[in-house]
């Protein structure tokens, strides 16, 4: 099954029914598709940053996409950054 390190505190694994997203090692949330657990961990990420000000969240966003892109890239999973963000349309 996956197990994949996102971060110092956060990983990603998987058994035969669902993905799991762990915090320290533990079961966090549980998903039934990838997309979501990523979305999950995505704004858990943003949500706990130590942002005063919109453009300082706005680069914290930057630092954990690029972080998200590189570990996607070691098992082959293209994020879309838009739907990621809630974004469907684009805009």
């Amino acid at each position: 099954m996956v197990n994949i390190k996102l971060d110092d505190s956060w990983s990603l694994t998987s058994d035969s029914r669902q993905w799991i997203l762990n915090l320290d090692e533990r079961p966090y949330t549980f998903h039934t598709s990838l997309e979501n657990a990523i979305k999950s961990y995505f704004e858990k990420k943003i949500r706990s940053s130590n942002a005063h000000t919109i453009s300082g969240l706005l680069e914290y966003h930057k630092r954990v996409l690029t972080s998200l892109c590189k570990a996607s890239t070691s098992f082959k999973i293209a994020l879309d950054t838009k739907k990621i963000n809630g974004d469907e349309n684009g805009s």
